[in-house]
Order: C-alpha cells, then structure tokens, then sequence
C-alpha cells in the first residue's frame, strides 16, 4: 500500500471509530450494537494495516539482502563468473602509500609512518587490522569494526568515526571507502558524479582501491563502478567482467585482475601504464598517478608506465607478499616482514630499511 492509500484508510477507521462514540455517547441499545460492530470493523481494517506495512517492510529488506549487486542506473546486471573467486591478497592491507609517504601494520597492531608529515599522525593507533591511504590521508581499520582517520580533510573524507560492524576499507579522491559485514557500502568525502551511488549497493564482497571513481567486486564476480567517467573513456565499463578476483581504480583507468591471472585495462592510458595485456599470474595490483604494478604468484613484481623517478624499477624484487604504489614510489612487502621501496623520495616515504614488521 502506498502513502496516500494508507492515510485515506487511516482516515475513513478515524471516521468509523467517531462515529462509534458518537453512537454509545446516546441511551439507544439497538445504536450501542451497532457501534460495538462498526468498532470491530474498525479494529480489523487497523491490524490489516498495521500486518500489511509490516509484511511489506519485510519483503523490502528479503529483496535488498537477496540482491548481490544493485548497479547504477543504465548498467546491466553483472554476467555470471568466469572462475572460481580465491582469495588472492591476505597481506595486501599491511601496507599502504599516498602522496608522499607510506604507512605499515606490525604484527601487533601498531602503525608506523615513513615519510609525509605530523598530519599523517598514526603513531596512537592500536588494535589496527588492515590500512590504507590516498594522496593526503589513510585510514585504520580496528579489530573491533570502527575505523580511524589521519591526514587532510579536504572533502569531509574523515568523517568515518562513526562507522561500525567495518570490515574493509579504502581511499579514493579526497574520500574514505567502508565495506559492512552485511556487504554494504559506507562512503564520506567527495561526491565526484555521485560516488556516493555506492552506498545504495548490496551483495559487495571486495573493495578495490580508488581513485575519482571506485570499483568493487560483488559476491558473484560481478564488477560495479560509480564516480568520474572520464567523459566516456571506458574506465567503468565493467558491466561486461566476469571471473574478477582483484583490481584497482587508479588515474583514469580501472584495472581488473581475473581468476587465471591475466589483466585488463579499462580507461585512459597516459604513459604507458595500461601495458598490462601480457601480464600473467598476477594476484594482486595497484596503480600511481601514472604507474601500475603487479604482484605475480611466484612473489616476483612487474611495473609499467611512467618511470620518472625509477618508481618501475621492481624487477630484481622477489619472496614479496604485498604491493602498494603512491603517486610517484613503489613499496612492496617481503615474506620476511621486511619492506622494499623505490621512488621520488622528497619527504623520505623510501626509507624503509630497517623497518620489520614481524
């Protein structure tokens, strides 16, 4: 029943229930009967209603938690996938870089800063399961299912102190990105071509980190985008993917990684950074301004795209477990708990030696 069909019906049981008391208020026995069955009828028509607006909120909220993926407007519904989903990146929240610094997990909980300045004041967190950063700010992720915010507030992207039951999060432009244990989405920050369009979506296994627009996966392999289209360059074209496991949304250019390893590029190529095509065995990715990088199986790591400041120079890298790229630097993660970096270094986010995570 809609609003205006609920408040006619509520009005005419108003009318019926007035005209009940107006009945018993006189000293007529055959009106007093009367009365006591137009009350009957009222009371009735009342738990008609009342069953009635509570069956249909039922149904909404079935239909919403049946729902994998709601896409945005005009993109079709996911196609089924082409591989068994596998859980590719388990160390991939241990690390995290922005603009110019890089940020790391201890096996405590604990996070360390290299590089950036007093705004990326992590060094107080505890109990932190997973990170990650974009540009100016990076956010925690407690065991306990909050999240903590460092860094610049340019768009309202701190405003994720409220946020509970978390289990995933990520940076985008000038925004913060939380997956719910129900598999919706939290967003606070920029509202690029309605980026917030996420927050309507359910069914959502995996975030990907951002950039002016977001990509997430959902629980069937399904791949849905909202926020900057590039004016129409193809980076959100994804309703077409099937079988994606990972991916990223970097600068113009959203990246997917499939179940057997391979990866495509959608969007904007730059410099050379969408040179993914012949790229194998490739369990996890992440993009810089205007370079990529992937993590092979074997623990190797490739890169393209701009080198200005050897921030592709990863090819003598090995036993790493994790990846991150900043804007212009390269981190990567060792088996050891040891950390490797290569990049600009102007605020020292390269200076990882020495640093063990575990």
């Amino acid at each position: 029943m809609d609003v205006t069909g609920f408040w006619s019906l509520l009005g005419i049981v108003a009318a019926i229930i007035l005209g009940s008391v107006f009945y018993l208020a006189r000293n007529d026995k055959d009106k007093k009967i009367i009365a006591c069955i137009l009350m009957f009828i009222a009371a009735a028509v009342i738990i008609y209603i009342l069953a009635n607006s509570l069956s249909c909120t039922l149904n909404t909220a079935t239909a919403a938690e049946a729902t994998e993926v709601v896409t945005d407007l005009g993109t079709p519904e996911p196609t089924p996938e082409r591989g068994i989903i596998k859980e590719t990146r388990p160390l991939q929240g241990v690390i995290a870089a922005g603009d110019n610094f890089t940020i790391a997990l201890t096996d405590e909980g604990k996070v360390l800063r290299i590089g950036g300045d007093e705004t990326i004041n992590v060094e107080n967190w505890g109990n932190i399961i997973q990170v990650t950063a974009h540009d100016q700010h990076a956010l925690g992720l407690n065991q306990n299912g909050t999240v903590v915010f460092a860094g610049q507030n340019f768009a309202g992207e701190k405003n994720v102190t409220s946020w509970t039951s978390i289990v995933q999060v990520a940076t985008c432009f000038e925004g913060s990105l939380g997956l719910t244990s129900k598999g919706r989405i939290r967003f606070a920050g920029y509202d690029l071509n309605e980026t917030s369009l996420c927050e309507t979506w359910t069914g959502i296994k995996k975030l990907f980190e951002g950039e002016k627009h977001i990509v997430v996966l959902g629980r069937k392999g399904g791949v849905v985008t909202s926020g900057d289209n590039g004016g129409g360059d193809g980076r959100r074209n994804t309703s077409n993917l099937a079988g994606v496991v990972e991916g990223c949304a970097a600068n113009g250019t959203t990246f997917c990684v499939f179940s057997d390893g391979t990866v495509t590029a959608l969007g904007t190529d730059y410099c050379g950074e969408d040179a993914v095509g012949g790229w194998t065995d490739i369990v996890a990715i992440c993009g810089g301004e205007k370079h990529t990088v992937g993590l092979k199986a074997d623990g190797t790591v490739v890169a393209v795209g701009d080198d200005q400041y050897g921030q592709c120079q990863v090819g003598d890298w090995t036993n790493i477990v994790a990846i991150c790229a900043g804007q212009y630097h390269t981190v990567g993660l060792k088996s050891d708990g040891t950390l490797v970096a290569i990049g600009k270094n102007n605020h020292h986010q390269c200076d990882v030696d020495g640093i063990d995570l575990w």
